[in-house]
């Protein structure tokens, strides 16, 4: 068995049940705050029983009917916040909230005309793009609440 590193997203950063979806997709503005990007819409509730952040990943298949694509979308999330999760922790740590991130495709994916390859780097930077827009959010949101 292998140990997992800090920036990975293991069982206890993932959000699972359809409830904890269901919870933040329902809340509201002073609980939850809201950012979007081309692709994308991420949502995040502020949970302040424990400072811990865990992720979610959304892709209907509405915005993507082959599985095979969902899945590459959902890689591709994943990525970006693992990639970020460290900041997201070093925010829940220092301002004493949790955070329930959901990542949510937005925009019909289609199979590209372009080269797979560039349609993966744009759906990475727009998805490192939001990370970073939903960042700056949060730390504003929190901000204006301590």
């Amino acid at each position: 068995m292998t140990k997992l590193k800090d920036s990975s997203l293991g069982p206890e950063k993932r959000i699972k049940s359809s409830s904890e979806f269901l919870r933040i997709l329902q809340a509201r503005f002073p609980e939850a705050t809201k950012c979007y990007s081309e692709w994308f819409e991420a949502k995040a509730l502020f949970k302040f029983e424990h400072a811990r952040v865990r992720y979610g990943f959304t892709v209907g298949k509405k915005f993507a009917v082959r599985s095979v694509d969902r899945n590459l979308v959902k890689r591709l999330l994943r990525e970006s916040a693992r990639s970020n999760s460290v900041a997201f922790e070093a925010l829940a740590e220092e301002k004493k909230v949790g955070l329930d991130i959901n990542l949510r495709l937005k925009k019909k994916y289609v199979f590209p005309a372009q080269s797979l390859k560039s349609l993966k780097q744009e759906i990475r930077a727009d998805a490192d793009l939001l990370m970073k827009n939903l960042y700056d959010k949060v730390t504003q949101c929190c901000k204006g609440g301590s």
